[in-house]
């Protein structure tokens, strides 16, 4: 399923998005059609403190037999943070290689290097912090 939101900088505007139709959708699964369908009341999310941004639940977990702290939140982030550190640390070494050899090689597709070596510094940012 896909929806239309005007996001930071919008491409379209609803209208144009509507118009448009099935020629946003250029690969749709078999047995798949395009269908637009207006809700009869605006959905709105709203953060539930603690300063979080909007962000719908993608697993709906039973609720806890007792409440849980906020330092067990924090101490579950934390855990799920430390074993993400090998993944980031293997895709940085990977795309400083896919950025090396990009670099070295002779094309035009400048628009290729600059993705790769883009990619490169964005996951060497997000391991440093």
């Amino acid at each position: 399923m896909k929806g239309f939101q005007l996001g930071l900088k919008p491409e379209h505007t609803f209208e144009q998005f509507v118009a448009a139709g099935a020629s946003n959708f250029k690969k749709l699964l078999p047995g798949w059609k395009f269908r637009i369908k207006t809700l009869e009341k605006d959905l709105t999310e709203v953060p539930q403190g603690r300063g979080d941004g909007v962000m719908s639940n993608i697993v709906e977990f039973p609720p806890s037999d007792r409440p849980i702290t906020e330092s067990e939140i924090d101490k579950l982030h934390s855990e799920a943070f430390r074993n993400l550190e090998p993944s980031i640390c293997d895709c940085e070494s990977m795309a400083k290689i896919a950025a090396q050899i990009a670099m070295n090689t002779k094309t035009e597709d400048r628009e290729l290097v600059f993705a790769v070596v883009h990619a490169m510094e964005m996951l060497t940012a997000l391991k440093t912090n």
